[in-house]
């Protein structure tokens, strides 16, 4: 990305007052931005997740499944879909939505007797996650193994498919997956062989940072991409509205003090869905930042001192942090 010394100063005042997507005092670093806070393979490894078994119920008539997600808090909370939907030919769709990095542990049980299943995913990233590249592709999925207990055993990556080995009947096993740090949407379909042969679940998971804007234009400020950010990642400048009201406060406020100065450029911010903005196309998190709707790349030009643009934004920004 294009950086100049002035961006640095600006940059640094937009982050500072806008609101944290996460909450305020995390146990579990999803992000790798809290240095003093556990990280979510470490913590995942001391801490086994209580989780909630599939009950034996003599009703049951096919396989049960239930799920659970880790919070930054550490908690282990039931997962519940945000929607569900049936098809023409009588098919279930269940849609849950969680955010990139964030881990989701299975707990699942057939009735009938011993049996198996396999797993299929994949990921649509261009509509959703604001992904336009697919050489290299994005990187499998990271799983646990298939245990009888809720500790979590190591996580692995795991092309699709993912065949699952045999399984008793009448008997809850654990499985966790780890989904991705860029935001996408999966689609995944588990079909169970053997004693519940000719069950298939479909779910949907969005992966992403719920209630993101898009920066509309303006009159004192200019969105920026690149040629070849156009081609990757063409919608490039969303964020929470609270960074979007102070961004249009700092441009107006600019031209306050500059009226004959050139708008300020707004380079990257958040893709449309926030995750891993990864500028190299490659699936990789570059820097820290850009992924959760609260920073701003800034760019200034015709402007004498850097001493000025350091000032003015201070000087907008003193509010908000007195807030």
């Amino acid at each position: 990305m294009n950086k100049i010394k002035s961006k640095m100063y600006i940059c640094g005042a937009v982050w500072l007052f806008a609101i944290p997507v996460f909450s305020t005092e995390p146990v579990v670093d999803f992000d790798g931005k809290s240095p003093d806070v556990k990280n979510i393979k470490t913590f995942i490894a001391e801490n086994a997740p209580v989780l909630l078994s599939v009950p034996a119920n003599k009703t049951d008539s096919e396989l049960v499944v239930k799920r659970e997600i880790l919070t930054e808090t550490g908690e282990w909370i039931e997962l519940k879909p945000v929607g569900s939907w049936i098809d023409e030919h009588g098919t279930k769709y269940d849609q849950y939505t969680v955010k990139p990095n964030w881990v989701i542990m299975w707990s699942l049980r057939c009735p009938k007797g011993n049996w198996t299943a396999k797993k299929t995913y994949s990921f649509w990233n261009e509509q959703y996650g604001g992904h336009y590249h697919y050489d290299p592709p994005p990187p499998p999925l990271s799983v646990s193994s298939v245990s009888l207990s809720a500790s979590t055993a190591p996580f692995h990556t795991a092309p699709s498919p993912i065949i699952f080995p045999e399984m008793k009947g009448n008997t809850t096993y654990y499985y966790g997956v780890w989904y991705p740090a860029f935001a996408t949407k999966v689609q995944e379909q588990l079909e169970a062989y053997g004693a519940c042969q000719g069950i298939t679940k479909t779910n949907y998971i969005d992966v992403k940072i719920p209630g993101l804007v898009e920066m509309p234009e303006g009159q004192n400020y200019v969105l920026y991409n690149s040629e070849t950010g156009m081609g990757y990642h063409p919608d490039n400048h969303y964020g929470t509205q609270k960074l979007i009201d102070n961004l249009k406060t700092i441009a107006d406020g600019y031209r306050a003090v500059f009226p004959s100065a050139a708008p300020i450029q707004i380079n990257d911010m958040s893709l449309p869905w926030g995750g891993i903005f990864d500028i190299n196309q490659d699936w990789k998190r570059p820097f820290f930042g850009h992924d959760t709707g609260i920073d701003a790349d800034i760019v200034t030009t015709q402007v004498l001192r850097i001493f000025h643009v350091f000032f003015v934004v201070a000087k907008l920004a003193l509010p908000f942090w007195a807030e």
